[in-house]
């Protein structure tokens, strides 16, 4: 297997920091993130409008993963369609971020929101590389299916140790997310076969970061602090 031992090496941590109620037609800023966001929709539709890309059309069941420092927002379209799952927020700690007025006369758009952090054993926060959004829209025979019937159990009835299992399932949903995407050999993420080196990790980040530099082995070489032939070396197996 090709990249299985970047999965051995990775570190994936998850944070649910909020339930989002979206009450009738409207828009809830989601803002800047240091972190990525992992988002489950529990109910209704909408989108997620993001900067300098088009609209994602969410309904119920879906996972959308929006990278670091994306400006986003969360939309309702107001639809009455799927019921409402039976949340209780306060139980798990969550912010409910509230929009709108009377859920009896509107229809809600609901989605737990998760930050995300992917590091390799040593070298931290390496998410923001995924410089383009992940979407999982979850037909019922699928591998992440039973993860998120569990996700939503643990929502709708919490109990002693919800939240951690909360985050140990979504940290299932970002591995399957991962792996599906590298199965395929999609190209925007071949740069991580070279992630269980940190010094070409670094090199790599680097030209990500300022693709409009003039690298060149020497100059990616010092920034790493080797020499040049060992530099193009490993670079070159990587």
């Amino acid at each position: 297997m090709k990249y299985d031992h970047i999965f051995d090496e990775l570190d994936i941590a998850t944070d649910p920091f909020a339930l989002c109620e979206l009450r009738g037609a409207c828009d809830l800023g989601l803002g800047r993130d240091a972190s990525a966001t992992l988002h489950y929709i529990l109910s209704g539709e909408g989108e997620i409008s993001l900067r300098d890309h088009e609209p994602i059309q969410v309904s119920r069941g879906m996972l959308v993963f929006v990278p670091a420092l994306q400006s986003h927002a969360l939309r309702s379209f107001g639809e009455i369609n799927d019921p409402v799952p039976e949340c209780n927020p306060a139980d798990l700690k969550l912010a409910s971020l509230l929009a709108g007025t009377d859920q009896a006369d509107t229809g809600q758009l609901t989605a737990l929101c998760a930050r995300v952090t992917v590091g390799l054993r040593g070298v931290a926060d390496i998410i923001d590389l995924i410089r383009e959004p992940m979407i999982e829209d979850v037909p019922s025979p699928s591998e992440v299916r039973p993860t998120l019937q569990a996700l939503l159990t643990e929502i709708s009835s919490p109990r002693l140790g919800s939240r951690a299992m909360i985050r140990a399932l979504l940290m299932q949903c970002m591995i399957e997310m991962l792996r599906k995407r590298l199965a395929k050999d999609e190209s925007s993420f071949r740069w991580m076969a070279a992630l269980a080196d940190p010094s070409i990790w670094s090199a790599l980040k680097v030209m990500l970061d300022a693709p409009g530099n003039n690298h060149t082995v020497e100059s990616l070489a010092g920034h790493v602090r080797m020499s040049r032939a060992a530099f193009a070396k490993r670079f070159a197996g990587a």
